[in-house]
This record gives C-alpha cells, sequence and structure tokens, in this order.
C-alpha cells in the first residue's frame, strides 16, 4: 500500500470578530447555496460560496449565518451528527478540507492541497474518505491523519459508502471522453470500474450494496442533456432512466436526492424538479421553483431546499408544494441606489424598486407598473419621502405617493441613464448624449443640449446650480453655465469611459471608470488638474461607483470578472485598501446618509449594510499561527506591472524561523527576480512584484520553506 502524509498541524481559526458589513437583503445571506444536508428532523447545514455556511435548528424554517475563517468557495457539507462535521472548498489552485466539532462555532483545518476536485464522504466520527483529484485518502482518526489508498485513473467526482467496507466513487474518463463508476467491497484497497456514456457524472447514491443512482451529464455545442441512471446490482450495470435535454444551459441537473428505495427528487439549474415515487420508473416533471438547485430529504414528505442568492425553501407534502424561509426580496438588474436619509433607501431594477422605511431592517418590493412589457430602472432620485423619480429602459416616471404610482412625464425617450437635481427645483436627466432639465421641481421638462462628443451619457453630478459634471462612454464633460454648454475634460490626457462622479464639494472630487484599464482619479481644484490614485488590485477590474462620507474615507466598489470587490480608503485615497466582504457576487453602487451608515448594492437586490462607517477593529483576539504553508495566486493575474503574492508559514515543532526563498523564473527558467531569501516566523505575509522592466509574458514564481516547494503561473500584460 503507498502511503500519503498529509500536514496537519491543526489549529483553531479565529472567527470570533466584529461584522462591518451586515446582509440586510436578503436574511441571513445572499451568497449562492452549493450544498445543504439535513442531519435530524430539526438540525441542518448549508454552504456555499465566499465560506458560506449556514445552520438551522429548527426544522428549516429559519437559518442562521456562521462565520468562517476562509472566503472560498464551500461545495461540500458532511455531518454525521449534529455538532461534528465537515466542509469542503475551493480557493485559487487549493482544495481545503475544515471540521468543526462544535456544530461550526469554530473550524479546524485538516487538509490544505494543491487540487481541483475535492470530495469527502464519512461514516462515522472518526471513518472516512477525501478525493484530492484521482488521488482517493483514508482516515481513522476524524481527519487528523490521512493515508492514500489509490490513485484512480480518472479525477474523482464523489464519494459514498453504504458501510465500513462498501463504497463508490465516480469520475470523468478524460481519454474516452466518458465517465467511470468505481466500486470497492473491501473498504476501499481495491476497486473495480463500469464504464457510463456521460461525459460528467456529478453525483451518485446508494442505500445498500445493491441498489443506487447516478446523476450526470452530455455537453456540446449549444446542446445540454442531463441524465438519471439507476443499478440494481452494486453498480455492475445501470440503465438510464430520466433524461432532460435542451439547447439551453438551464438543462442541467444541479442536484439528486433518495429519502428510500422508492422516492427521490432531481433539480435542475433552473429550478425545475423531477420526482419519482416508484424508484425511478417513471418521473414526474413538478412545478418550477426560482433559483432552487440543492435539495436534502427528512423522509419521504420533508424537504429542505437551497439555492441561488441564498434562498431556501421547505416543501412537507414531498416536493408538491414549497415555502420560502429565508426574509428578502430578489430583484434582478438591480444597478441603482439612491439614499435620502438614515431611514429611507431605494433600489431599483428590473420592474420594481426595493423600498426601506426603516434604515434598512426590512426591504419592501414595489412592482412598478407602468404599461411597460420591458423596464429596467437605471436611476432614482427622491427631493423627500413621497416625490421622486425614476428613469430607465421605458423613459421617466414620476412619484407622488413615495413610489407606489406612477405617471409617465415625458414622451418619445427610450432611455434615461441618470437623474440629477442640484436643489429643490433644478434638476437634469441624461438619455444617450442629450440633456433634459428642469427649473420647476420636476413638473416639467425640456430638451437643454446633445453633448455628442459623448457616446452614452452614463452619469451627472451638479456641485451648484451652475457648475456641473456628466460622464459616459469616451470621456468626461463639464458646465459652468447649468447645462447650457459643456466642455470636454481629458483628465490626465486619458479618454476613458466614466461610470460615476463624486464630488463632497465644489473643489474635492473623484471620478472612476474604465473597462480594460481601471482609473480612480481625484481633483482637488475644480477639475482643472487630477491625480491617478489607482491600486494595483484594481487594474484591471471594473468600477461601478465611488463614495466619499467625507473628504478623507472612500469606497470604491465594482467587478472583477463578475466577482464583486470593495475598497477603502481612510487618507483621500492615497491609499487603497481591499476590504474583507461578506460577497463577491459583482457589487454596483454604494451610498452613505452619514459617516457611519452606508450600503452596498449588488446583483439581484444583494443589500449589505454598515453602522459603523464600514471598518472597524477586532478586540482581544488571539493571534494564531497558520496550519500549513500555503502560496497563493498572484493578484491581480494578468497584471501590469505590479502584482502582490502571499503567502503562509506554520509554526514549528523544532524551530521557530524558517529559510524562505521565494524567487521568479521565466519561460526558460531563468531566474529573474529573488523576492524573499530570509528566516521567517510562522506568521502570513504578502510581497509586491513590479515588472515594469519585463517584456509581457509568462512567468513562475516558486517558493521554498523548509521541504515545501510550490510553484504557481503569471501572466504579465
Amino acid at each position: 500500500m503507498k502511503f500519503l502524509y498529509i500536514s496537519l498541524l491543526i489549529f483553531l481559526l479565529p472567527i470570533n470578530m466584529f461584522a462591518q458589513w451586515e446582509w440586510q437583503n436578503p436574511k441571513p445571506q445572499g451568497n449562492d447555496i452549493l450544498d445543504i444536508q439535513s442531519v435530524s428532523e430539526n438540525v441542518g447545514f448549508a454552504c456555499g460560496r465566499h465560506g458560506t455556511v449556514v445552520k438551522t435548528t429548527s426544522g428549516g424554517s429559519e437559518w442562521s449565518l456562521l462565520q468562517f475563517p476562509r472566503r472560498m468557495d464551500l461545495i461540500k457539507v458532511h455531518f454525521v451528527f449534529e455538532t461534528i462535521g465537515w466542509v469542503a472548498g475551493k480557493q485559487d489552485s487549493s482544495v481545503f478540507l475544515h471540521k468543526t466539532t462544535d456544530a461550526g462555532i469554530n473550524w479546524i483545518e485538516q487538509i490544505n492541497h494543491d487540487a481541483d476536485l475535492i470530495s469527502i464522504f464519512f461514516i462515522n466520527e472518526s471513518l472516512g474518505w477525501i478525493s484530492l483529484d484521482s488521488s482517493l485518502l483514508r482516515t481513522h482518526d476524524g481527519g487528523n491523519t490521512w493515508v492514500q489508498q489509490t490513485v484512480l485513473q480518472v479525477p474523482i467526482s464523489d464519494i459514498i459508502f453504504t458501510d465500513s467496507t462498501n463504497g463508490w466513487v465516480t469520475g470523468r474518463d478524460w481519454v474516452s471522453g466518458g465517465s467511470k463508476v468505481y466500486y470497492t467491497s473491501d473498504g476501499g484497497e481495491t476497486w473495480q470500474f463500469t464504464s457510463i456514456d456521460l461525459r460528467m457524472i456529478d453525483k451518485i447514491e446508494f442505500f445498500d450494496s445493491s441498489v443506487g443512482w447516478l446523476m450526470g451529464r452530455n455537453e456540446g455545442p449549444n446542446f445540454y442533456s442531463s441524465q438519471v441512471f439507476k443499478s440494481i446490482d452494486g453498480g455492475q450495470t445501470w440503465q438510464q432512466q430520466l433524461v432532460y435535454e435542451g439547447w439551453e444551459y438551464y438543462h442541467t441537473f444541479t442536484d439528486m436526492e433518495f429519502s428510500s428505495q422508492m422516492f427521490g427528487w432531481v433539480i435542475s439549474v433552473c429550478g425545475l424538479e423531477f420526482r419519482t415515487t416508484n424508484g425511478g420508473a417513471e418521473w414526474e416533471e413538478m412545478d418550477l421553483i426560482p433559483h432552487l438547485t440543492q435539495v436534502s430529504a427528512i423522509d419521504n414528505s420533508t424537504l429542505w431546499g437551497a439555492g441561488e442568492y441564498g434562498v431556501h425553501y421547505s416543501s412537507l407534502d414531498g416536493g408538491v408544494t414549497w415555502h420560502r424561509k429565508n426574509v428578502g426580496e430578489i430583484v434582478r438588474e438591480t444597478t441603482e441606489l439612491f439614499v435620502l436619509n438614515e431611514n429611507i433607501c431605494f433600489t431599483g431594477g428590473e420592474e420594481a424598486l426595493l423600498k426601506t422605511i426603516n434604515g434598512g431592517d426590512t426591504w419592501d418590493k414595489i412592482d412598478v407598473d407602468i404599461g411597460l412589457s420591458d423596464f429596467t430602472i437605471n436611476s432614482i432620485w427622491f427631493a423627500d419621502s413621497l416625490n421622486g423619480w425614476i428613469g430607465g429602459s421605458g423613459g421617466l416616471f414620476m412619484t407622488v405617493d413615495g413610489g407606489y404610482n406612477w405617471i409617465n412625464q415625458v414622451d418619445n425617450i427610450t432611455r434615461i441613464n441618470d437623474i440629477y437635481f442640484v436643489n429643490n427645483t433644478s434638476g437634469w436627466f441624461v438619455s444617450e448624449s442629450k440633456f433634459y432639465h428642469t427649473n420647476d421641481a420636476g413638473n416639467s421638462w425640456f430638451f437643454q443640449t446633445d453633448q455628442s462628443q459623448i457616446a452614452v451619457l452614463m452619469t451627472l453630478q451638479f456641485t451648484s446650480p451652475d457648475s456641473g459634471w456628466a460622464g459616459g462612454f469616451d470621456g468626461l464633460i463639464h458646465t459652468t453655465d447649468r447645462g447650457n454648454t459643456w466642455s470636454t475634460i481629458n483628465p490626465n490626457g486619458l479618454n476613458i469611459n466614466i461610470s460615476a462622479i463624486h464630488f463632497i464639494d465644489q473643489q474635492k472630487g473623484w471620478i472612476v471608470g474604465g473597462y480594460n484599464e481601471s482609473h480612480i482619479l481625484k481633483t482637488t481644484d475644480g477639475g482643472m488638474s487630477w491625480a491617478n490614485q489607482i491600486h494595483p488590485n484594481i487594474l484591471f477590474a471594473q468600477p461601478k461607483s465611488v463614495y466619499f462620507p467625507d473628504s478623507e474615507n472612500g469606497w470604491v466598489i465594482g467587478s472583477a470578472e463578475s466577482y464583486g470587490f470593495v475598497f477603502h480608503t481612510s487618507n483621500g485615497g492615497l491609499i487603497w485598501e481591499e476590504v474583507d466582504f461578506p460577497t463577491d457576487h459583482a457589487l454596483y453602487q454604494v451610498g452613505f446618509a452619514n459617516q457611519q451608515l452606508g450600503w452596498i448594492l449588488g446583483d439581484g437586490g444583494r443589500i449589505l449594510n454598515t453602522t459603523t462607517g464600514g471598518i472597524s477593529f477586532i478586540e482581544e483576539i488571539e493571534l494564531k499561527q497558520p496550519s500549513n504553508f500555503y502560496l497563493t495566486q498572484n493578484y491581480p493575474n494578468p497584471f501590469n506591472p505590479v502584482t502582490k503574492i502571499k503567502f503562509e508559514i506554520p509554526g514549528q515543532a523544532r524551530n521557530d524561523n524558517t529559510l524562505v526563498t521565494l524567487k521568479v523564473y521565466d519561460l526558460l527558467g531563468r531566474e529573474i527576480a529573488t523576492l524573499v531569501n530570509e528566516e521567517k516566523p510562522a506568521g502570513e505575509y504578502e510581497v509586491e512584484f513590479n515588472a515594469v522592466n519585463l517584456p509581457s509574458g509568462i512567468y513562475f514564481y516558486r517558493i521554498q520553506a523548509g521541504s515545501y516547494i510550490n510553484t504557481k503561473k503569471m501572466v504579465l500584460l
């Protein structure tokens, strides 16, 4: 037998810190749930994106958010008791396994390994298996130590054991293009396999040594086919039972669950449910449950479900009807946030508003009925709690009752991108490259000017009745005569796409924007000159919004490859620091009512709130040493010219210091730079690599710390 030693310098991760940003919509949280497990009729756990772990002790009626030590995607949850369980996750090019023995209050890191795939299964609190790509490992002490049992011919996608001897694993056969099901009857010492004509097997379930099901899929160009197979001979042969196929991605199964050999359920990516009550001989297509992707069965009647946007459902009739259990509203295309005061705020999206009158404790959905079948809100402005305007893909509309009813104010305008009032009477809105103005509190509007040098105007702000700024595709423009004429501004000679403008007075302001290259620019002289404040980590991101509650503290939020980011400055933008934020979904708007009370708006109506100014301090937290060596993927990547590399050094048994070298090599293996070459005590470190004088291309960075060696690739543009 081949043995693989996995270093497990176990430590208790500190997670008792004060929150800076908390979820307001939905609650308890809005990250996508990727796995769910019912442990008993009352207790269950679910895990998901960005280090999300939630728990119920009320039979699925209420769910609470648990603290987890790493911001990684958690893809598997497995509990053997109400207090003892594991979650498996992935971050960058590494996979992780964490264990809890106190029902999720604290977590122990047990695995930190370079791999692409990970799956877990435990029979009891001691005996379990884990897969790391093609390697299968076994533990007899609850995950403290692991022994490699075998290396299979396929990367392993799922594991299940019915007892200590009978088990199955699945994986994709890259040679044949199909998949394989492996079976063992001696606890994993030896394996036999059967080939299945599926490109990928995502899940396998067995109830005894004979009867089981698997769920998988075939994919082609614009074609998806999800299928369920059943075996009655321990996995030696398989019969197809259910096929769901078509030309759209929603023909993809995301979960399968059986409560007995008769009752089973399959969920698709769009929330479509299939149910069998006769062991899969027949499958009934049920109703579409919005955003449902995962399901767990207590018995033949009681089900818990979860999925996108952190939704939670329960069913008491075997999946015939479902009841939503988490609080909050989901509104697609929510890109606009308006903060009126400490109590009243609005967000807008696809044919709906979200409104709060209590500082965000609750958000109510208001369906905007304006007689249009396709209306998305791009801008919101309220003069007070009753009188306001929305603009979007269908024109400009006004309310006098706080947003519950709307009337059209302008004709023959198909799209409005922003609205701004400088006082109670004077306001503007922009449509394409055109400006429209009101001087009677919005009762009437007239065309003012067409500034065709900006292809599409996206944002505007006036600092006085005379002076204003507007930006959009291809640049920034400025007016000093109430919007009658505008001059083109090219800050630092840059001709960039402007996504947001924020002035705190007539002299001091910021603009953010860019597409392939991002920019944060600041002026302190009313736009006469601009200083570039870009942070290296924001270089390949897309800033969407900027807000300064005061002259020193500011926020920039946005997205990078569909992942959200939040940056904060406490010195007027000289230094920007990335904030550890509760979600990595795309973010669109940030706004504050005062220096302490603020909101950030994300995709789908995700809303997070701070009452501490967004920055708080950790008090009386004992610093813990890392448990294992760890080298992160550089960020940003690709980069130009600066990137950052983080690594972790664990505490050593005999020597508190470790000799660490971190070097950069080119594609031919030539040493380019030495970033670290010294003894380091246990801890977390970050180094900066500046490639300003190097040609574009592929480079490698290699760390050696004691016996630990790891190499990663990075791309210089």
